[in-house]
């Protein structure tokens, strides 16, 4: 069996005397947050053709490279 030591003890003793003023400060945050997602900041406007516009897209990030897109994909994402 494990027993913890001291420190780690204490640890968990703060953690758990925090976690009631994270779990008010979470719930203001989603509160005020505003959610978003990047196919609102690509989406075609309304009077385009979706494939035209995909296409127009693809063009664009052409000279874009391979590891730039990957970090704007992981960095879209987080």
């Amino acid at each position: 069996m494990f027993i913890p030591d001291n420190e780690t003890l204490a640890k968990v003793e703060v953690l758990a005397d925090l976690e009631s003023d994270v779990e008010q400060l979470m719930a203001t945050h989603e509160s005020k947050r505003i959610l978003w997602f990047p196919s609102e900041l690509l989406a075609p406007a309304p009077d385009t053709d979706p494939d035209e516009h995909v296409k127009m897209l693809r063009e664009r990030a052409r000279g874009i490279s391979m590891p730039a897109r990957v970090a704007l994909a992981l960095n879209t994402l987080t």
